[in-house]
């Protein structure tokens, strides 16, 4: 089983506040001339509120991190710029919005450079290849990293930001499985980490513990053990109540693996007595699903259930919570700006009035005072107020559409969210899928060798193949099975698998050149495979499926056909899977096409120009 990672920005989000303060209160910036004393002073008031609120409450320090924009007017100093970009970066970061942060790290880069400060820019490279690491985009953020490393020289004192690097290029080359690469990027790292100063401590019990999980797979097991042990020692120190707990869940689960279970038990135990103090649900359920672990391979399957349950109780209140934050934020958002624009519409509304009003009052005291004299001067001027008018009603016409526009708009974005949120939830669950019930599999078949249980050897096959549609499942589910594979080899496991599971019988056809439309449309067209094919299976009663893409001209399309019942399109229900589909190819630009009628199949087309 893969680990997961300890969190490697720390140091990069800590070490750009400080810089960020130091630098905005420099009195030499040419930002100073451009602002008074008080203007100064409340400047560095409200970005240190913003740094105090980032570990405490993000909505609020998002807030402050806006009005820090608003508050000052360009053209600002570039340091003072990039500065107010890379603390809105972080903040999204922290956030989980990927995209935004990059957004702002790159635009942070463009100014960072053209002040020529090494250290800065080398740490805003290291910032983006971390957001492209968090994005899977392993190879982008190798480049990225790279970079980073080239701009910090061989300065000793930038001895301790190269050694966070090469732990995050090593990072990423063990993602993408090139284990040698990994294995020389944490030995730079560890040997630059080895003398540094206590300040740095922290990073070194994070590459000790990185370096370890790699050790692990490679069956390097005693190197493993003693740099967690490493990574302990150093924690104690810090008092680092999570960072243990997750250590000795680390031991355990080698002890596990590894068949010390008593050994492993011993750390577990202590594990657990952490968990409590720090009081975080995902290790909680890391414990639970240790003692789960213990038991089963103890033979106690009365208690091995029990943790079981317990895991499952817990590791599905993490989910919920997750998903509930998630939703919750989504719809304060949406809620937030649909407020806003309707209040700077009526707002608006309220002026016109105003103004119209104001106009009639001054065309009857111009009648009254001089109705005679004025006659030529009151018609023009009447003229004149009724074009405005004009002009106004359509203005409020235009400020309506806007408004409509804007709401179409947002619920687009919730919905995209949503397919993103889908997204990562599948990547999540073929991730669980592997890690955790391949491992429980493996624990399993290790348990049946044992010289004391009588296994025959159909026992065994029949477990291989459990490990193999474990396998082929979380491949199914995670968008790596596109980046890995391509498109077209994608679908010929999927269907393969399908296959052999009974049923179904599939016909397809692929043009050699869907790859030319780019991975993010591979993907979308692959999931809207996926809920075809599930729609079949729920509902058409069919016993063939056929499938072809093609290219005419700039334009591919995907060609669905099966010999199911059909349905009648006015009268179906618009099911989530159905506004999944439609949404996607939404999103691609592309045009959907249903044939169906019933007892006659159902046809689907989707159509693509192919420079979407």
């Amino acid at each position: 089983m893969r680990f997961l990672y300890r969190h490697i920005l720390l140091t990069f989000q800590a070490r750009t506040k400080l810089c960020f303060v130091l630098v905005l209160f420099l009195p030499s910036l040419s930002s100073w001339a451009q602002l008074s004393q008080n203007q100064w002073d409340s400047l560095g008031h409200r970005s240190k509120e913003v740094f105090e609120l980032i570990n405490v409450n993000l909505d609020s320090a998002e807030l402050l991190s806006e009005e820090l924009f608003e508050f000052v007017s360009p053209p600002l100093d570039t340091v003072v710029y990039s500065n107010l970009l890379n603390l809105r970066a972080g903040i999204a970061f922290d956030r989980g919005n990927i995209e935004e942060a990059l957004k702002d790290y790159l635009a942070a880069l463009k100014l960072r450079i053209l002040t020529a400060d090494s250290f800065s820019i080398a740490e805003n490279y290291r910032n983006i290849a971390n957001c492209f690491y968090y994005s899977n985009s392993f190879e982008k953020s190798i480049e990225y990293a790279n970079k980073s490393v080239k701009w910090l020289g061989g300065q000793e004192e930038s001895r301790g930001d190269k050694a966070v690097t090469y732990d995050l290029i090593a990072l990423n080359y063990h993602f993408i499985e090139e284990l040698d690469s990994a294995e020389k990027y944490f030995k730079l790292a560890i040997e630059l980490a080895k003398d540094l100063p206590k300040e740095y401590d922290q990073h070194k019990s994070v590459v000790y513990s990185n370096y370890s999980s790699l050790l692990e797979e490679k069956g390097k097991i005693d190197q493993a053990i003693a740099l967690l042990y490493d990574a302990i020692a150093i924690d104690q120190e810090l008092h680092d109540v999570s960072s243990l707990a997750w250590s000795y869940y680390k031991l355990a689960y080698l002890g596990l693996n590894y068949d010390s279970l008593d050994w492993a038990f011993a750390k577990l135990q202590i594990a657990d007595s952490l968990v409590v103090l720090s009081s975080t649900l995902d290790s909680k359920v890391n414990v639970k699903y240790g003692y789960f672990m213990y038991y089963l391979l103890k033979g106690k399957k009365d208690s091995a259930l029990k943790y079981n349950d317990e895991y499952n109780y817990l590791y599905d209140s993490l989910v919920q919570l997750q998903t509930e934050e998630n939703i919750q934020r989504m719809e304060a958002q949406f809620q937030v700006e649909r407020k806003e624009a309707a209040l700077q519409l009526a707002n608006e509304k309220v002026e016109r009035i105003e103004i119209e009003n104001e106009n009639k009052r001054l065309l009857i005291w111009i009648i009254g005072v001089a109705l005679t004299a004025l006659l030529v001067v009151f018609l023009l001027y009447y003229r004149n107020a009724l074009s405005k008018q004009k002009i106004n009603a359509m203005e409020l016409e235009i400020k309506d559409s806007r408004l409509d526009e804007l709401m179409s708009q947002q619920e687009s974005k919730a919905y995209a969210a949503m397919l993103k949120g889908q997204e990562k939830e599948r990547d999540r669950m073929a991730q669980e899928l592997h890690d955790r019930l391949g491992g429980t599999l493996a624990a399993l078949k290790l348990s049946l060798r044992r010289e004391e249980n009588v296994v025959s050897a159909e026992d065994i096959e029949i477990l291989d193949q459990a490990v193999a549609e474990v396998r082929s499942i979380s491949h199914n589910l995670s968008s790596g099975a596109i980046q890995k594979y391509g498109f077209n080899q994608a679908l010929q496991q999927l269907f393969s698998s399908l296959e052999r599971s009974g049923g179904l019988k599939f016909s397809i056809y692929l043009h050699p050149d869907v790859a030319s439309l780019g991975q993010a449309a591979s993907l979308e067209l692959y999931r809207i495979v996926q809920e075809l094919v599930a729609n079949t299976i729920k509902h058409a009663e069919a016993s063939e499926v056929s499938l072809q893409t093609n290219f005419e001209g700039s334009t591919f399309n995907l060609i669905y056909e099966d010999n199911g019942k059909g349905f009648d399109l006015k009268q179906v229900k618009q099911g989530i899977g159905l506004e999944n589909i439609k949404a996607r190819v939404k999103k691609l630009r592309g045009q959907l096409h249903i044939d169906t009628e019933k007892e006659r199949g159902t046809i689907v087309i989707v159509e693509l120009n192919r420079r979407t």
